[in-house]
């Protein structure tokens, strides 16, 4: 290849932007959530949606917020830990709390358990600002670290 002809990664960054590629991946995950109080909702013994408009605004914006701001900045700024951390602890507080998710919607009073996706549902914030910390000793590691 050329040197003068852009890449692929060169083309997509051209097109690209962080807000744009933080509001797909924010809507993904805002998709996954409510996917899955959809799916739960099907069984008789679900709770339900969140009770009140407040508290849905709270956790399917939150997830949309969960997943667009660490795919923004890690596509800004070049580290990756934010992504990872998120991805990581959504998917690890949904696998292990999946069985009893289905439990609690399939019996009456097997779900009154405080599960890891419950959590993560109310207290994304704190997740969410420790993978941005991780995302900042990253970076200050990457960029100061590598300067001396």
């Amino acid at each position: 290849m050329k040197r003068d002809q852009p890449n692929a990664i060169s083309r997509l960054r051209a097109v690209a932007s962080p807000l744009g590629i933080g509001i797909g991946s924010g809507l993904v995950l805002f998709s996954v959530t409510l996917s899955v109080h959809l799916w739960l909702a099907t069984y008789p013994h679900f709770d339900g949606m969140p009770p009140t408009l407040g508290w849905q605004v709270w956790v399917f914006g939150g997830m949309f917020v969960f997943g667009a701001v660490p795919v923004s900045v890690a596509y800004r700024y070049r580290v990756f830990t934010p992504v990872v951390a998120t991805a990581g602890v959504y998917a690890l507080a949904l696998a292990t709390s999946w069985s009893s998710l289905v439990a609690g919607a399939q019996s009456a009073g097997a779900g009154l358990t405080f599960l890891p996706y419950d959590f993560l549902r109310f207290f994304w914030p704190l997740v969410l600002t420790g993978a941005l910390v991780l995302g900042g000793i990253e970076y200050g590691l990457r960029h100061y670290a590598v300067g001396r």
